[in-house]
């Protein structure tokens, strides 16, 4: 009897099973539907994580100590500062400000070495939306500017330099010194003698306090000091000879090429890169360096073929394929021979890459074998080389009522922004037709309030979501803010004048008849409805045609690619649509 009932338990909880997770589900809707979500705005808060990186690195690289320090960065791509329109986000000069000064003002010299590739001329700033190339020249001027005054050495020719074109980059490069613009391989006379590029960078960082860091002359110049801003001159234990070179393999250039072929008479200006190599060791053999650094355009696998053949090479900074920078370098083969009889010798070589668009900080810490005393003079100390990945997380982000050098860079570039007018510059070149509006010549883009006199229940759910404060947010908390006065009024300028801000946060910017300023077009304030439904002007003056309403139908499954538009790994890296639809998700109004 007893199992009988066994058996009917089971049965019942079985056919109960499925009763409870519809149960769930619509109290899930109803929930989502009229509980009041939290509140709109997300504050750009000072978070400070439990773990420093900077005391974690202290720590670890204490006894013995690093003579010095270098710091790789590369492709940052133009990307100056975090969105902030989610949070955690990573990178941003700023942060970089911070992290290096705290090395710094351990008493540790660090050298600042790009691998290139500081902004991108053909950006796109949404999927398919390319930039304006006023404001990708602007991103570069000030990227460099910020790199000046983080004291960073030099900055390697990449292939979106090259796109440029190159001749602006050297301008720049001529003009805000330091960081020097390097290429090994680059064969340019007019533009070498001139001093807009060097072919390789050699510089001595002093043992002695008394003495000036100095460079070799010719091919090079004369080093920056190595005096911080706010302490003394920072030094190593030892005199140092330090060298960095640049190359852009023929596997780049073929891609270049291939994609700008009208550029003929300046990819012949490239040597092959292991020549250039050759050649230019021919000459700095005889000054003796005793670090040597590559800044590498191409594969890893072009890396480590490099590496082989010339054992003078300590630590090669290389393209990174992926987007996220690895922890780890990658160890390369020992010399199979000394190339030069030197008082110091590296018991290891590193290959480093550093990711994508200013992300992480690769570090590398040139440190003895061994605590002192040092050997004795005319014998060589052992050093090995150390490397940590760093993520600039928003544990270097200054409190919004604080500054530094590179943050008073940031205001000056959104003041630029406001004041060349690069939102009335896109509005007048670059909105083009929406889809619906090829198909429907005199579809316009209405704004919600026209929408919400019959569809009144999905602008309800629009008006409890984050989109329709997507503008308010961006006037409140976007960073970095300045003042400016103006006929004798106080001017708050933000990112609300930025169009690669407003693209995401206002209705059909990208569009004919969409947002244009907060003034002419306020009814497309914040992300509105026609941002996934389209342009529905002609379906309110026509509300009974299906002609025009059927087109403006979405479900979920077609609207997935319009929400990761803005939506992306950089502006909101935890997106998760399954999580956020039914945030947004509106019953079906009736059919008009």
């Amino acid at each position: 009897m007893s199992k009988v009932w066994e058996r009917l338990a089971i049965l019942a909880t079985l056919l109960a099973t499925p009763l409870v997770i519809v149960a769930l589900a619509l109290g899930y809707r109803w929930w989502v539907e009229h509980v009041e979500e939290g509140p709109r705005f997300i504050p750009r808060r000072f978070s400070m994580p439990t773990q420093d990186p900077v005391e974690q690195i202290l720590r670890t690289w204490h006894a013995p100590a690093p003579e010095f320090v270098l710091a790789f960065s590369g492709q940052m791509y133009g990307y100056l500062q975090p969105c902030g329109c989610a949070r955690p986000q990573v990178g941003g000069l700023e942060r970089r400000y911070e992290l290096i000064q705290r090395l710094r003002q351990a008493g540790w010299p660090v050298l600042g070495f790009d691998l290139g590739d500081l902004g991108r001329l053909r950006q796109e700033i949404k999927q398919g939306i390319p930039a304006l190339p006023e404001q990708s020249r602007l991103k570069y001027e000030i990227a460099w500017k910020m790199l000046h005054q983080l004291q960073w050495q030099v900055v390697g020719v990449g292939p979106e330099e090259l796109l440029f074109p190159l001749e602006e980059v050297m301008a720049l490069a001529l003009n805000n010194k330091p960081p020097v613009l390097v290429s090994t391989n680059l064969d340019w006379p007019e533009m070498l003698e001139a001093g807009a590029y060097l072919q390789y960078f050699m510089f001595e960082l002093s043992s002695n306090p008394s003495e000036q860091p100095s460079a070799a002359v010719g091919v090079s110049e004369k080093s920056a000091s190595l005096k911080t801003k706010d302490g003394p001159r920072l030094t190593a234990r030892r005199s140092w000879r330090i060298v960095c070179l640049s190359v852009i393999q023929e596997s780049e250039l073929a891609k270049l090429r291939a994609d700008l072929p009208h550029q003929a008479e300046l990819w012949k200006r490239f040597r092959p890169a292991d020549a250039a190599l050759a050649s230019a060791w021919h000459s700095l053999s005889r000054s003796h360096p005793d670090c040597v650094i590559l800044l590498h355009h191409g594969t890893s696998e072009e890396a480590r073929a490099l590496a082989s053949r010339f054992d003078w090479l300590h630590v090669i900074l290389s393209r990174d394929p992926t987007d996220v920078a690895s922890s780890l370098a990658e160890t390369l083969p020992p010399p199979s021979r000394p190339a030069l009889p030197q008082t110091v010798s590296f018991e290891n070589r590193l290959l480093v890459r550093v990711g994508h668009k200013g992300k992480a900080l690769g570090l590398v810490a040139v440190r003895p074998d061994h605590a002192p005393p040092f050997p004795s003079p005319g014998k060589a100390t052992q050093y090995r080389l150390d490397y940590r990945m760093v993520e600039l997380t928003e544990r270097f982000e200054l409190p919004s009522d604080k500054t530094n050098p590179v943050r008073e860079l940031m205001k000056e570039y959104v003041y630029q922004v406001y004041e060349r007018n690069f939102l009335k510059e896109w509005v007048s070149h670059r909105q083009v037709s929406h889809p619906l509006q090829s198909e429907q010549p005199g579809a316009t883009f209405a704004g919600v309030q026209a929408c919400s006199e019959c569809h009144r229940q999905a602008c309800q759910v629009w008006s409890n979501s984050k989109h329709s404060q997507a503008y308010a947010a961006l006037i409140k908390y976007g960073q970095p803010q300045t003042a400016i006065q103006r006929e004798g009024r106080t001017v708050i300028i933000g990112r609300q004048y930025d169009p690669e801000c407003l693209i995401c946060h206002t209705t059909g910017f990208e569009y004919k008849t969409g947002f244009r300023n907060a003034q002419e077009t306020p009814q497309l304030l914040g992300n509105g409805c026609e941002n996934c439904h389209g342009p529905a002007g002609l379906h309110v003056q026509f509300p009974k045609e299906p002609k025009y309403w059927q087109p403006l139908k979405r479900t979920a499954a077609a609207i997935t690619n319009t929400c990761r538009a803005c939506h992306d790994p950089e502006n909101d890296p935890h997106f998760d649509f399954a999580k956020y639809w039914p945030q947004i998700a509106h019953k079906k109004d009736p059919t008009p």
